[in-house]
């Protein structure tokens, strides 16, 4: 970002003008948007993202010719409405919606302490902020305009409908904004936020186009191949119980790129806890178990404890579950927008590791393979 200009400049003097007529002028509607987003961007974001996660996280119904159809990416707007946000493709979204704000934050931060230019308020004694409290950090580039722009460039890629993309652009105007309104940013402090967020989307974009993502559904003739290696050793395969056989939830997913760890290592973890045979006895005496836990064992105490955490389709799924939870822990420790963003990309990035490892352990072919040389 170029250095902006100086307080004492007659740009910069109009722009002070604009900023005392927007909050002499608030809307209630501006007035609710200030309310909303002063409380934090990133858990608002995060609190977003989840809510569209549970919103597409339905699985596709039968079609008249008896199949599954898939959701496409190309025609998202089509039924079934592009994504099925099932836990692995949450666990996905939510990692790189995470790095990508934090990674955003850092570079807000690192032009803030470079240019250090400050808020209106501490130029102009007569602007008092509406709600938002007086920072002292500098206000160049806006951090708020920053996290939305980044925030929106992922997020609509994630959840392209028309539905979901003209809501995504209101919060992202409104998170934009909101400052100016509120008598805390210029729109010269805005406008280099959202150039700044929008090109560190680009960047990460660059990794989220090539991780892998787009092969992990496979076809049909690679799912018949996996069941068939099973069936080969002697074990049985999984296959859906429902009338019209569901297809597999994202087979492949293994296959996706990790954050923290290199395919290969992932991989090296993963096979070092291969699956019980059915006919083994410990597999047996573990049916039981499982047996006697749904009889005998089914306390209240437990019964409440599997619907905590069922988190079936309709739910932010388990991912989203603990970044529910992470978000108590931030709002009991009043953490800031850069510590907050920091501990939910660590993790988002080790939920999608352990996503990616589970299904590599799962149903990988590359994992078969291993397995079978082993044996």
């Amino acid at each position: 970002l170029a250095a902006p200009e100086d307080v004492s400049s007659a740009n910069y003097q109009k722009e002070l003008q604009e900023v005392k007529a927007a909050m002499g002028n608030i809307s209630d509607e501006q007035r609710l948007a200030i309310r909303y987003w002063a409380g934090g961007g990133i858990l608002r974001w995060n609190q977003i993202m989840r809510s569209l996660v549970a919103k597409r996280n339905l699985p596709p119904a039968e079609n008249a010719t008896g199949e599954y159809p898939i959701p496409n990416a190309a025609n998202p707007n089509a039924d079934p409405i592009f994504p099925f946000a099932n836990p692995p493709y949450a666990s996905r979204a939510y990692a790189y919606v995470s790095v990508a704000q934090y990674d955003a934050l850092v570079a807000a931060m690192a032009y803030k302490q470079q240019y250090k230019r400050k808020a209106p308020y501490q130029v102009d004694a007569n602007i008092t902020p509406v709600i938002v409290s007086k920072s002292t950090l500098p206000s160049f580039p806006s951090e708020d305009a920053v996290m939305a722009a980044v925030s929106y460039e992922f997020m609509k890629r994630l959840f392209p409908s028309t539905e979901d993309t003209l809501f995504l652009y209101k919060k992202k105007e409104e998170q934009k904004w909101f400052k100016l309104w509120a008598g805390a940013s210029t729109r010269s402090d805005i406008e280099a936020g959202e150039k700044l967020g929008k090109a560190i989307a680009t960047k990460i974009l660059a990794r989220y186009s090539s991780d892998g993502m787009r092969n992990a559904i496979g076809v049909k003739a690679q799912w018949d191949s996996l069941a068939k290696r099973v069936e080969e050793k002697g074990e049985v395969a999984w296959k859906s119980l429902e009338n019209a056989p569901r297809p597999p939830m994202l087979p492949f997913f293994g296959n996706v790129k990790p954050w923290n760890m290199t395919n290969p290592e992932l991989q090296q973890l993963s096979i070092q806890y291969p699956p019980l045979s059915y006919n083994s006895p410990e597999f047996k005496k573990q049916v039981a178990e499982v047996k006697e836990y749904v009889t005998t064992k089914a306390s209240r105490e437990n019964i409440a404890i599997v619907h905590f955490w069922a988190d079936g389709a309709g739910t932010y799924t388990p991912p989203g579950h603990w970044n529910a939870i992470a978000e108590k822990y931030i709002v009991a420790e009043k953490q800031s927008e850069f510590r907050a963003a920091r501990n939910l990309a660590l993790l988002n990035t080790a939920m999608m590791d352990a996503a990616i490892s589970c299904w590599y352990t799962k149903r990988s072919e590359e994992h078969t393979s291993e397995l079978q040389s082993q044996r």
